[in-house]
């Protein structure tokens, strides 16, 4: 039997040493169900596609760099004997710390149209789905503020020709109250 030399002796002792601590390459980052921040805000168009509505946004899934909230709303508008109502849904994804955040989001909005042409009156339901982008400030309990991009396929516009569909971009801008 050979004898332990002194690196061999040395480079056994360091592994027993590694081998019980405990060793973390990266943070433990805890994802829990979040009871917190809720938020009801008007919004000058939007993923609804109309001019004005009012949304309820609230966070469902929260860990310390990202969570994930949900909105839904109802917008109204008319004119020119066209009456549009509007509900939203979305999924966001949102990133930030303390009060700026950035979000990207999925959504769907149930559009009712009713035109009164003459004596007929015309009516049209439709489903249309859409992403938005943007920047959100909020902090608990006080005001809350959005800035977004909505993108969004518009069944309307079709180039029968190239056979396309184009998506309509809508600047969307928010504000409401936080708690």
């Amino acid at each position: 039997m050979r004898p332990i030399n002194k690196f061999n002796k040395t480079m056994l002792i360091i592994c027993f040493i590694l081998l019980n601590l405990e060793v973390n390459a990266q943070e433990k980052s805890t994802v829990y169900i979040y009871k917190g921040q809720h938020a009801v805000y008007f919004e000058h168009y939007g993923i609804s596609g109309v001019p004005y509505s009012i949304h309820y946004d609230r966070n469902l899934i929260k860990n310390e760099t990202f969570y994930i909230n949900s909105s839904v709303g109802v917008g109204f508008e008319s004119r020119d004997h066209i009456k549009y109502l509007s509900i939203p849904f979305s999924f966001n994804f949102t990133t930030g710390v303390k009060k700026h955040h950035f979000e990207i989001g999925l959504g769907a909005t149930y559009r009712k149209f009713e035109k009164q042409k003459s004596e007929v009156k015309i009516t049209r339901n439709e489903l249309f789905y859409g992403v938005k982008t943007g920047y959100k400030f909020q902090a608990k309990n006080k005001i809350y503020c959005r800035v977004n991009l909505n993108m969004y396929d518009e069944k309307e516009k079709y180039d029968s020709f190239l056979n396309l569909r184009f998506l309509d971009f809508l600047l969307g801008l928010g504000i409401g109250y936080s708690f």
